[in-house]
Order: C-alpha cells, then sequence, then structure tokens
C-alpha cells in the first residue's frame, strides 16, 4: 500500500500556493471586484465564464461546471494523478514530497514511464538502423508515410527475435520485477520473451506525453495484425486516447476527430487534418470522453463504413448520452463500405475527406438505429414501439435542450405530436413540502439533503454530472453538502451499503441521530424532495452571485455577468426529470 501524504501537509501545499498565481500562470486573468475571471481552459469558449477567487482559493467555470481548488485544477489540465500533482505544486513552494513519500506505488509507477522511454528509444533507433529483411522504412514509406510524421509520433519498429528488449532493459540494470510490469515482456512455462516482435510500434501517451505502452502492428500476413500493451499500473486502455498528445499540445482545438486505429490517426494528421485521435481497439469509454471533452466541446466519430463500423458507431452514441450536455456537440461520420479513413484520405485529401462521409448528429443516429433495431415500418403500432424502445435513451440525454432535439427528431420519425411526447418522456416533477415533513421541514436545507443521501444512497443516480460538479464547488463551505458528495462518490463506485453508511458517518464524526434518525420521509418523497432541493440550492447560490453582481456599477458588467442577470430573472420554472 502507499504511504499516505499527511493531510497537514497537503494542508501546508494549499496554503502556500496562490491560486490566482498558478492559474495566471497557464491563462490570462483579469480582475472582476474580488475575484478574477478569463477564458476556461477546460472547455472552448469566446465570453470568459471561468471565475478564480483569491478569497477563497477556489475556481469555477459557469459553462462547464468545472471547480475546485489548485489541486483538482492541476490534475484536470495536466491529466496527472494526485500524487504527480502534489509533487508538482510542493516543487513550486518548496516542499520536497519524496523524504515524505518514501518507497510507495508512485515511485514504482515513476520507474515505470523511465522503463517505456527507454523502450521508446529502442524502438525508435532499431527503425532507423533496421537491416532485416521485413524492411520497416519501406513498408511505412509504401504506405505513404513521410519521415517528418513518423518523427511527429515516433513511430518505431520492435526486431525480430525472442528477447531482443529483455536483454535491453537487463542492460540497464533494471530490476526484473519491474521488467515484467511494464507489459513489454510476457512468460510463459518459464520462459520470457519479447511481447511485440517484428512489428511496427506505435507509443501510447498521456496528456502530458509520458508514454503509457505500445501498439504494434505486422508489414506481413501474420496474425493477430494488431497487438496492444497488457493493462497495467500506468496502461489502463478505457481511460487512454492515442494520439492525445500530439493533437493537444500547444494548440487551441475547435473539434477532435476520433477514429479507430493508429494508422488512421498519423494519416489524416499528414493529411492536414487537426486534432486527430483513436480510441485503443475498444468500445469508447465514459472515461475516454471525460478526457476528450476536457479539450473541446465539439467531438466528431469517423468510423469505417462496414458493419463493425456502424456497430462501433452505434455503441458509441449511445455511451455519449449521458454526457451530452447543451453546451456540447456529437457528430458522426460514416465511410463507405470499401473505405476506411487512411486509404480515403490518401485518394481524395483533407478538404474532400468529410464529403464522402455520411454525416449524421447524435440525435438523428439513435433514432434511425434503434428504428433498424425494430425494423421499423409505418404503422400506429410500430411507432408506439419506436418510442418505447428510445425512450429511456433520451431519457439519459444531460442537457435538456439536448433532449428536446432527440424527441423532435423521434416525432419526425412517428409523425407524433412533438409536445406530447415531451410530456411522455420528460415528465416535469410539481413538488411542495406536504405537511407528513413535520420538524423535518424546519431543518436547514443542506441537512436535509445530507440526511435524503443517508437514507436513500441509490438517489445520487439523480444527481447529475453538473449538479454534483457544482456540490463538489460548495462542498468547502458546507459539511453537510460534504456528506452528500461523498455518499455519491461512494454509491457510484459500488452500491452502497447501509452498513458503507454507517462506517462512513463514524469515521466523519457525524452523528447518525442528527442526520438519520429525523428523517421521515418515503423514498418516493425523497426523491422528490433531493431533485426540488437541489434546485433550490442552485437558486440561492446563483442569487448570492446576482447580489455580488449588483455591486458592481452597470457600465462594468460583463457579457456573462448581463446574461446570467437576465436568465435568472427572466427564467420559468425548471422541469426537473423524474
Amino acid at each position: 500500500m502507499p504511504k499516505k501524504i499527511p493531510e497537514t501537509t497537503i494542508d501546508e501545499i494549499l496554503k502556500r500556493t496562490d491560486i490566482v498565481e498558478l492559474i495566471g500562470s497557464y491563462l490570462s486573468l483579469k480582475q472582476n471586484g474580488k475575484d478574477y475571471i478569463g477564458l476556461c481552459p477546460f472547455h472552448n469558449e469566446k465570453t470568459p465564464s471561468f471565475s478564480v477567487s483569491p478569497h477563497k482559493q477556489l475556481y469555477y467555470c459557469f459553462g462547464c461546471g468545472a471547480g475546485g481548488n489548485a489541486i483538482r485544477f492541476m490534475m484536470d489540465l495536466n491529466g496527472t494523478s494526485f500524487i504527480e500533482t502534489l509533487e508538482d505544486l510542493g516543487k513550486r513552494v518548496g516542499i520536497d514530497l519524496t523524504k515524505i513519500k518514501g518507497n510507495n506505488e508512485e515511485t514504482s509507477h515513476k520507474k515505470l514511464y523511465d522503463i517505456m522511454d527507454l523502450a521508446n528509444s529502442f524502438y525508435n533507433n532499431q527503425l532507423r538502423t533496421s537491416t532485416t529483411k521485413e524492411a520497416p522504412i519501406e513498408y511505412l514509406k509504401n504506405r505513404g508515410f513521410s519521415g517528418e510524421i513518423a518523427k511527429k509520433f515516433q513511430v518505431g519498429w520492435a526486431p525480430p527475435g525472442w528477447n531482443n528488449m529483455l536483454s535491453h532493459l537487463t542492460k540497464q540494470a533494471i530490476p526484473n520485477s519491474l521488467i515484467m510490469d511494464s507489459g513489454l515482456i510476457n512468460e510463459s512455462r518459464g520462459k520470457k520473451f519479447d511481447r511485440l516482435r517484428s512489428r511496427i510500434t506505435f507509443p501510447i501517451k498521456n496528456r502530458r506525453g509520458q508514454v503509457l505502452g505500445f501498439g504494434g502492428r505486422v508489414i506481413n500476413n501474420d496474425k493477430p495484425k494488431y497487438l496492444n500493451s497488457p493493462e497495467t499500473n500506468i496502461f489502463h486502455k478505457g481511460s487512454t486516447i492515442y494520439g492525445i498528445h500530439e493533437a493537444t499540445i500547444g494548440k487551441k482545438i475547435d473539434n477532435l476527430i476520433i477514429t479507430e486505429g493508429y494508422l488512421d490517426v498519423i494519416s489524416l494528421s499528414q493529411a492536414g487534418l487537426t486534432g486527430v485521435v483513436a480510441t485503443l481497439g475498444t468500445a469508447i469509454t465514459k472515461n475516454q470522453l471525460n478526457l476528450l471533452f476536457r479539450e473541446t466541446e465539439h467531438l466528431i466519430f469517423c468510423f469505417d463504413g462496414d458493419k463493425a463500423g456502424k456497430n462501433a458507431g452505434i455503441k458509441a452514441c449511445k455511451i455519449s448520452l449521458e454526457m451530452l450536455s447543451d453546451n456540447r456537440q456529437i457528430d458522426f461520420c460514416f465511410l463507405e463500405e470499401e473505405d476506411d479513413p487512411d486509404q480515403l484520405v490518401k485518394k481524395v485529401g483533407a478538404k474532400e475527406f468529410f464529403n464522402r462521409t455520411k454525416k449524421q448528429q447524435i440525435h438523428d443516429l439513435l433514432i434511425n438505429s434503434v428504428k433498424d433495431e425494430l425494423n421499423q415500418g409505418a404503422s400506429d403500432a410500430q411507432n408506439v414501439r419506436l418510442v418505447e424502445k428510445a425512450k429511456p435513451f433520451i431519457k439519459q440525454i444531460l442537457g435538456q435542450n439536448q433532449k428536446r432535439m432527440a424527441i423532435k427528431k423521434l416525432a419526425s420519425a412517428t409523425s407524433f405530436d412533438e409536445q406530447i411526447l415531451y410530456k411522455e418522456i420528460v415528465k416535469p416533477i410539481k413538488f411542495s413540502p406536504s405537511a407528513k415533513l413535520g420538524k423535518f421541514s424546519n431543518k436547514p436545507l443542506t441537512e436535509r439533503l445530507a440526511s435524503l443521501l443517508i437514507q436513500y444512497p441509490d438517489l445520487t443516480k439523480f444527481i447529475s454530472v453538473e449538479d454534483l460538479s457544482f456540490l463538489k464547488n460548495l462542498m468547502n463551505n458546507s459539511r453537510n453538502i460534504k456528506t452528500m458528495v461523498d455518499i455519491a462518490e461512494i454509491h457510484r463506485n459500488k452500491p452502497a451499503t447501509a452498513s458503507d453508511i454507517f462506517n462512513y458517518l463514524e469515521k466523519s464524526n457525524l452523528s447518525r441521530e442528527q442526520l438519520f434518525n429525523a428523517l421521515p420521509l418515503s423514498r418516493k418523497d425523497a426523491e422528490r424532495e433531493l431533485i426540488d432541493g437541489i434546485i433550490k440550492l442552485r437558486d440561492k447560490t446563483t442569487h448570492l452571485e446576482i447580489k455580488e453582481i449588483y455591486k458592481i456599477p452597470f457600465e462594468r458588467w460583463t457579457d456573462e455577468q448581463k446574461e446570467l442577470v437576465r436568465k435568472f430573472t427572466t427564467r420559468k420554472q425548471y422541469e426537473p426529470m423524474n
């Protein structure tokens, strides 16, 4: 187990860190009253919505909901772990964590990164100096790749033979245990041998440019055609995107193009398309989507036109729904059946590439895919089946306007009235606390909400990603809100049991009697109270923000501040989902 860094040390790092100075070293900030504002680094925007509070030592984006302290900012910006971030911040303020950590898991991670660098250099050198009959350089040239693009993506060569990499690492005095932990070497029946042999290699990097693992492709007819590094302590396929470092380094990108393979990324990049990345031979995951949405609000999935490509597109569509907020856009492009991105862009060039694809917005793909699954005709009965089949997918959509767009597409496909479908799929909850709440209704709002989640932790499914981000931004100022966030995190990892909750209460020195026993609500009433309470909490927070805005002379209001006041004073009643 890794040695825990004392809370006092973490607090000292935060105490010595000036969050305005830290964030100001990465983006331009302008003072706005007591706070500072700038363009959010976590989503594309033209009007500043990113606020930094020197008093609270916190930041918050009113556009995408990102928020937290200096540690959270650096973790999200650089894609680093908690310990790595603390190390970086510690160096800035003169605190050496290496003396505190000792020999822990993070030290092991650093050694694995070092091994990956050694392996990458080895593969790169082998490509330049190879004299084998396979002729990897000739293969790359025949595929139309330039030396410049190969250098940019650090394409390499794993030579034939059973122990070239093993011998190389052993000569570097790397302990055998770490060599095996790297995933570069396989073992069978007591014999060790190189995992990648006679393959073109593609280093897989994180956003910071650290090599996590490798992909390998044969240049003949051997099987399998592609072989990736196995999962290791630093390489997790479901949380990694190939090409993310090259696509984002030193750039502000409008969109990201997600393809299926290494060669697609390299070919499209060489042709002049920017922001091209790839999944690692698996369906897109939520972790990968989170990584992509840190860089841009617009994703373009590009798939082969064959059956496998279409199925991959449909899977990506459905898993993306609950992350589809109103400020995000997701499009899909499918090639003709005989094409793939690598071949097509070389044939027609970057300008013509997307004109040769079949484009669909995510709402169209969703409805069309459900329709195809049902082999949908045009009868009333079949249209009812289509609505029932599409309903749970539409309910998953995060943004209310995005939800309306999907319902509009569904209405068009079924000839049903759009407003009727909206009422059927998105049922507004009108809730006013009943008399049976008794003394409970007199408790502070945050205490009531914490009590609800303690008794019914599964209600966290009604807390959206945006709501959770909002609560995290407030939790330093409220023990009750911290309790809500903690329970949400406990339950999201695995369904929380009563024992889990009680253990948490005891560790947190919270009173069961105060927060639990006084709760008289049924589960259904609790559900409604929670949704209503979060809305009230948002309103209260927004109201306080607006009070601060009114203290500023009107001529100094930003466009964002004007829009916030306008929305709050003219908006209709919220319509939370059931």
